[in-house]
């Protein structure tokens, strides 16, 4: 059916009153006209003519967009406030006991609380193959900390849904378990945001939108089944936001489960209330920001209490339009006040010309776009009416024809502006969403209400603590700060890790006693045998030699000597409390218990057990950061950005005085313990975590961060093994540093050679781009003390693998003389850089490492040509094993049921020989008397 042919209302899905005045105040927060979703259906993925609409104080309802007919609904009442499209999710069903049920299909809807929170509320339904339902269906809510803005759970992503908040921040959660969830902060921005969208893209390496950087392209799943998607956030800024209200879509108390005929779009409109006069409505100065969010739900990052999933910001970039949509093509902006009364015929019953008329467009599906007319807020029209219309017969000369301003997004788009918040505002701002799932502790609430408080203050005294750092200040001066911000740092981890062992000591003290029931029971469970006793002697000899290798008495009731006192480090309740070595738990508990009660008998008062000490003595636990903490301290450490004229990365060198022109401090201990839990990321700060250890010359902290960063860059990796090299030439042996015990002073001394490239070999690195950064950065007399230092390594490997041989036993030459000494006449003659190209063919590490591959390759080739050969006679053994193994079984299955019948054969055998011998003894008396 053509769109140029045929009206408009032939394409009407619904018409519907608005509220009145009372309930447009009430539902003053709502978005300005119905929210609207596809059913997503995994077992047919090109089937989304179904559409789901959250209706304002009403309930749910499907609609099929073939024929514009509604299929389900569901009624739930007028305190119904949706802030998010009814999201629905088809999965074919296997466990219904209907026949008709073909799958099951789940529905989310976002809602705001009384209390100003949010909570998404989930219908389990069982839907027949139309598209209607059968039977009731069960409610279930989950409560969130904030209201929500957006739903999404594409057929995709068959085990997660992706919500967005009314603060900007994403969440990913798991669909059966919504309190597990994974959020990604807001970034921050000059004016709230009036609406916001969410759209999810399933991305691939083969599949990836044009838009994308190749760089990030190669770094996603080559799998076609992968869960990686793109998320696209859009949020619309307006000065003046007033929202219209929704309205109904179904009548109230009302459930259908099967396809009603098609309404009468005549009769529909004609029941409705004619609007004001004709005009085209004017174009509004509108701004849309889109974030681009990458989420993969089968990536999971490590945490102190629970895992974390994938959720990555790459950027954002605004532009300007009323409204964006984005398609699997790309992004675009819908400018709907351009629509002309030419290019679109509105019905004369919705309003009689454009004039106060407002309209809105979107995509739920591919081959669908949702057009809604619904009145200005000055307008009096009292009617909202939604258009399905087909994509594919759309002629250009139509309503989207309004489908402006397509954007590539490129790298320079992806450029985020620095924020002009401060570091605590953005702190503030980016708290992660919590779950406020029903039967929490108040002592929990409260933990975590302490620690947030505690972290903010901590913030706003390091932010007064090292304003000399922001402020270019002299050395001494950045030093006395630096001091006082680790002596701040250290006191509000000590307090974080009581406030956490409090919460947590009664359930440590709670399993410990547990333990140690069960671990009583299983020993006093044991039964005696007959040699316990004898056992039992040969522990306690061993049990009192430990007790006396401690310094303590042996004896009962007997005090250690002085000397031994004086040097005695435990009593013989901590040595027996301990596992001996050759000693069962039993006989420890045995030996304890029984010199207990000889000290008893003998007058002697025994310490109980103090379980306020050993619970003392159990190591306390690290306070949980969230990443927006982790980030404001990385900013305040770094305040002065580093220097964007130049790509090069900038290194302090070791030698630098404390009066000189600029000196670079950062509270190390900080900085360390973050990269020591592995919190830190390299980008999280603007510039790389690493480029500013690196301007400071923090060798220790690099080292460390080469261990812990999973992202740092092949060429700055390159670059630092380029100035240890350098710092390595220019500095003796004995300036080079250990990092086990080295100062925090900085510049601190550049590292040994083997420390560094140990620590950067075992950092995760792409070894293309790797050997590329080696070859652009790395000179000749640069490379040769790394191929040293690796032919060091070689050689000590290769010596260790080699059986040990006999020495050759080497005589020193006697007497007396002058003694040769070797000159390398070639080094003194020729340059390095002309040394090491001349002797890249004949180089002892590469004849090594030739020797040693030709080996293992020439073995490797032997075994896999043997592989075909000899694979017949492995399945031979195989099938005989097998044979033998149930050939066996049979055998002690038939002992076992003859047993009692060969027993019966034995027993006459024997009876018949004795009666036979009988016979013959009585036939030779007989023979005798004769």
């Amino acid at each position: 059916m053509s769109l140029v042919q045929s009206p408009i209302d032939d394409y009407l899905v619904a018409s519907f009153p608005l509220p009145p005045p009372t309930a447009a105040r009430a539902t003053a927060s709502l978005p300005p006209h119905p929210p609207l979703a596809a059913v997503q259906y995994t077992a047919h993925p090109r089937q989304d003519a179904r559409l789901a609409v959250a209706t304002p104080g009403v309930g749910l309802s499907v609609y099929d967009l073939a024929d514009q007919t509604p299929l389900s609904s569901i009624t739930v009442g007028p305190s119904f406030a949706p802030t998010t499209a009814a999201i629905s999710r088809s999965t074919p069903s296997t466990s219904s006991d209907s026949i008709r049920v073909k799958s099951a299909r789940r529905t989310w809807v976002g809602v705001r609380t009384d209390e100003g929170k949010g909570e998404i509320w989930c219908w389990h339904e069982e839907e027949r193959k139309d598209g209607s339902t059968e039977g009731d269906s069960g409610k279930a809510v989950w409560p969130i900390s904030e209201p929500l803005a957006a739903l999404a759970a594409p057929r995709t992503l068959p085990s997660h849904i992706t919500f967005l908040s009314s603060s900007g921040a994403l969440a990913l959660a798991p669909a059966d378990d919504l309190t597990s969830l994974a959020s990604l902060p807001a970034p921050t921005s000059d004016s709230p945001a009036a609406s916001q969208s969410l759209r999810l893209l399933h991305v691939s390496s083969t599949s990836a939108p044009s838009f994308l950087p190749p760089s990030l392209v190669a770094a996603l799943p080559p799998s076609s089944s992968s869960k990686a998607h793109l998320g696209f956030v859009v949020r619309s800024h307006e000065p003046t936001a007033a929202p219209a209200e929704g309205a109904s879509l179904i009548e109230a108390g009302k459930k259908k489960f099967k396809k009603a005929p098609r309404p009468s779009s005549s009769a529909v409109i004609d029941a409705a209330d004619a609007a004001g006069p004709s005009s085209v409505p004017a174009r509004g100065a509108k701004r849309s920001e889109i974030e681009i969010v990458l989420l993969d739900p089968e990536v999971a990052m490590a945490d102190e209490f629970e895992p974390r999933l994938g959720l990555i910001s790459l950027g954002k970039v605004s532009v300007d339009g009323e409204q964006v949509v984005v398609s699997d093509e790309g992004i675009v902006t819908v400018l709907g006040a351009v629509i002309a009364s030419t290019e679109l015929t509105v019905p004369s019953a919705v309003a009689s010309s454009v004039s106060s008329l407002s309209l809105s467009l979107s995509l739920p599906t591919r081959h669908t776009a949702i057009l809604t007319l619904f009145p200005a807020p000055s307008a009096p029209g009292t009617r909202t009416a939604l258009f399905g219309l087909p994509l594919a017969p759309l002629p250009t000369a139509s309503v989207l024809a309004a489908v402006v301003g397509k954007h590539t997004l490129t790298a320079r788009f992806l450029a985020a502006p620095p924020a002009a918040q401060g570091v605590l505002a953005r702190a503030k701002a980016t708290e992660p969403l919590r779950s406020q799932r029903p039967g929490q502790s108040e002592k929990k609430l409260a933990l975590q209400e302490a620690s947030r408080a505690a972290r903010e203050a901590l913030l706003e005294r390091l932010e007064r603590i090292l304003a000399p750092l922001a402020a270019g200040a002299g050395a001494i001066a950045q030093d006395v700060a630096v001091v006082e911000a680790e002596k701040a740092w250290v006191k509000w981890l000590e307090e974080e890790k009581d406030r956490l062992w409090d919460y947590n000591k009664g359930k440590v003290r709670a399993a410990m006693e547990k333990e140690q029931e069960r671990r009583v029971a299983a020993i006093t469970d044991a039964g005696d045998d007959d040699g316990d006793a004898s056992r039992y002697k040969v522990a306690k000899r061993k049990i009192e030699r430990a007790i006396a290798a401690a310094g303590a008495s042996v004896k009962p009731g007997v005090g250690a000597t002085d000397e031994k006192a004086a040097s005695a480090k435990a009593s013989w309740k901590d040595v027996t409390a301990a596992r001996i070595k050759g000693v069962s738990d039993r006989y420890r508990y045995m030996y304890h218990r029984e010199r207990n009660k000889m000290e008893e008998a003998m007058g002697k008062t025994v310490k109980e057990f103090d379980w306020d000490e050993a619970v003392a003595k159990v190591e306390r636990y690290e306070p949980s950061l969230p990443s927006s903490f982790v980030t404001a301290l990385l900013r305040l450490s770094f305040p002065v950005p580093l220097d964007s004229s130049s790509s090069d990365l900038t290194i302090s060198p070791s030698g630098v005085l404390a009066a000189s022109e600029k000196v670079w401090r950062h509270p190390t201990k900080i900085v360390g313990y973050l990269l020591q839990r592995e919190l830190v990321g390299e980008n999280q700060v603007e510039g790389g975590v690493t480029s500013f250890l690196a301007r400071a010359a923090d060798w220790p902290n690099i080292v460390l961060a080469l261990k812990t960063l999973p992202d740092i860059p092949e060429s700055t990796t390159v670059a630092l093994l380029v100035a240890v090299v350098r710092g390595a030439q220019t500095a003796s042996s004995s300036d080079a540093m250990d990092t086990e015990d080295a100062s925090t002073s900085l510049p601190a001394p550049v590292p040994a050679l083997n420390t560094f490239l140990s620590a950067m070999l075992a950092a995760p690195y792409t070894p293309a781009i790797l050997r590329e950064e080696l070859k652009k950065q790395l000179s000749a007399s640069a490379a040769l003390p790394i191929l040293e230092q690796c032919d060091a390594w070689l050689a000590t490997w290769l010596r260790d693998a080699q059986p040990e041989g006999p020495r050759e036993q080497v005589q020193a030459r006697k007497g007396k003389g002058n003694k040769a000494v070797a000159t390398d006449v070639f080094k003194l003659v020729v340059d390095a850089d002309e040394a090491v190209p001349s002797l890249e063919q004949s180089h002892r590490l590469l004849r090594r490492l030739s020797q040693h591959i030709a080996t293992h390759t020439a073995l490797v080739t032997d075994l896999a040509s043997l592989l075909g050969a000899l694979s017949i006679y492995s399945r031979k053994k195989d099938e005989q094993r097998r044979a033998a193994l149930e050939e066996k079984a049979a055998a002690g299955r038939r002992a076992q049921k003859d047993g009692v019948r060969e027993f019966g054969e034995t027993m006459e055998r024997r009876i018949k020989a004795q009666e036979k011998h009988a016979e013959v003894g009585a036939y030779q008396v007989e023979e005798f008397f004769l």
